[in-house]
């Protein structure tokens, strides 16, 4: 395990990972394949956000919403002190575009177009409207 820091000097070990972040993929894909009932529009956001919110909960991801999932940092020192991409980081990045996509998937065509351009990371920035 490497000890290092990122560009915010927070430091970080090479195999942190938020607790409900496994290894292999099959918990990022059995969630992307969940649906929600009702998709986002201008009538229904109080039916949409409960959904959503259990869902998230349900598969162990609310803190990618509320803020609280721990970044893992960029880079790592390996071995020989060289500066290498962070494999954690690498699936946090992964596992928030996934979520991110997955949201975007239960907004309806009408409401869409307001988010076009926006920097949909999800912890990063959190959907604070939700």
């Amino acid at each position: 395990m490497a000890v290092t820091t990122d560009e915010s000097s927070a430091i970080t070990t090479s195999d942190e990972l938020p607790a409900q972040m496994s290894s292999d993929d099959s918990s990022a894909q059995a969630f992307s394949n969940k649906r929600v009932s009702v998709r986002l529009d201008d009538t229904n956001f109080l039916q949409w956000k409960q959904q959503v919110i259990l869902m998230m909960r349900g598969h162990g991801l609310e803190s990618y919403l509320d803020k609280t999932a721990p970044t893992p940092a960029r880079l790592i020192s390996n071995a020989d002190g060289s500066r290498v991409a962070n494999p954690a980081y690498l699936r946090f990045v992964k596992q928030d575009s996934s979520l991110a996509s997955w949201l975007l998937s239960t907004i309806s065509p009408s409401i869409l177009p307001q988010l076009v351009g926006m920097d949909l990371r999800i912890c990063s920035r959190g959907w604070v409207w939700i």
